[in-house]
């Protein structure tokens, strides 16, 4: 009878935990699914105009590519891991470079930044977003005044 209740209680417990990380996973995947969509519909224009130098790029569950002229952001979803990588062309070394800005981790229901300190959030993303392309706009933006 001991072992009984000690079988019950514990797969209670694993069950409750998967699903716990299952939301966790299923969340993290949904806001950075709806944050790029948000963005690329609010760029529509821009990126059919852009002939393949600007292209928010959302493969479900997997990853995430955002393209500006040289410079790009890599989301990759693995598992309960998520790392962030910023692409772009070093004009002084004439390479390409492939930095990776943060990880992502899973930990007590919730997913973390590994540099930030902080749970994920969409403010989060928009670091990511300034860190892989501030550089790029403010380029452009000052080479077409």
């Amino acid at each position: 009878m001991e072992f009984r209740n000690d079988f019950i209680q514990k797969t209670k417990e694993i069950y409750k935990n998967s699903v716990i990380k299952n939301i966790a996973y299923h969340k993290i995947c949904n806001t950075l699914e709806s944050y790029f969509l948000e963005l690329k519909e609010s760029l529509k224009r821009e990126i059919e105009v852009a002939s393949g130098e600007f292209d928010i790029k959302i493969m479900k569950y997997e990853k995430i590519e955002v393209n500006l002229n040289q410079s790009q952001l890599v989301i990759e979803i693995d598992g309960f891991q998520v790392n962030i990588n910023v692409k772009y062309y070093d004009d002084l070394k004439n390479e390409q470079i492939d930095k990776r800005i943060d990880r992502l981790f899973y930990t007590n229901g919730v997913f973390k930044s590994e540099v930030f300190q902080t749970t994920f959030t969409r403010s989060l993303i928009d670091n990511y977003l300034a860190i892989a392309f501030r550089k790029a706009i403010d380029e452009l933006s000052d080479s077409s005044d």
